[in-house]
């Protein structure tokens, strides 16, 4: 047998719904069909602790509060299930402020470098026509996402007008030509840099800068940082 705490008044009882008004304490266990909260009357609630469940029809706006009277402080709420959906209606999801931390972040699930050459100097000289692969490379370990490569290089040139070669190359191979900078004077520094998007397949592999002249001595400037950064691009 279940207990009903008493000091309840009945205000309405037609057969299909029942109204009363007070405070209700069921010692046992409730199976309900349904629960809705349509008001917040926490003025009866003075003592004990509880899950709360309100709702301000004003706002309107509804809460779920595990709370201890008796000791006016907030509990700690957990919500577990197999698959656990929040999913705003017409409206946002709010977070405070860093409640999100680096643990909370899956691994491999955001942009992240996965190998760079430098920023150092390099010294590579090359006297012969394209395609001559770099000291400048990286190999790495790919996923199969999208890369941004983001290269750096200076150099000069032994002959005037000679021209100079850049381009970047995956596994041995060149493949796309990015620059032709005509060499305006002699041993003058040049220097060229940029940002390109390569899909790699999954697995290991290499990719590096590659350079070439018309003439004369191409010398990469050890004195002068160069770089080749790789990050996939995950969200």
């Amino acid at each position: 047998m279940s207990q009903l705490a008493a000091g309840l008044k009945l205000i309405t009882d037609n057969g299909r719904e029942r109204r009363t008004d007070g405070l209700m304490k069921h010692l046992g266990v409730a199976e309900v069909d349904s629960l809705r909260a349509v008001g917040n009357q926490a003025g009866y609630l003075q003592h004990g602790a509880g899950l709360e469940l309100r709702f301000d029809p004003t706002a309107p706006t509804g809460a779920i509060l595990p709370y201890d009277r008796d000791k006016s402080q907030y509990l700690d709420l957990h919500i577990q299930g197999k698959n656990i959906y929040l999913e705003p209606v017409g409206g946002t999801l709010s977070l405070p402020t860093n409640i999100i931390g680096t643990s909370h972040i899956q691994a491999n699930a955001v942009n992240q470098v996965v190998g760079q050459f430098g920023p150092g100097g390099s010294g590579f000289v090359c006297t012969t026509a394209p395609w001559v692969e770099t000291d400048i490379r990286v190999t790495a370990t790919f996923t199969g996402a999208p890369v941004r490569v983001d290269y750096n290089i200076a150099f000069v040139n032994s002959t005037l007008g000679a021209l100079n070669y850049i381009g970047i190359g995956f596994d041995g191979a060149a493949g796309y030509n990015l620059a032709q900078i005509s060499t305006t004077g002699v041993n003058y520094g040049l220097a060229f840099s940029g940002s390109m998007y390569y899909t790699v397949t999954p697995g290991v592999h290499r990719i590096s800068l590659f350079v070439g002249v018309s003439g004369g001595q191409m010398t990469l400037q050890s004195a002068v940082n160069q770089y080749l950064f790789l990050t996939e691009m995950k969200r």
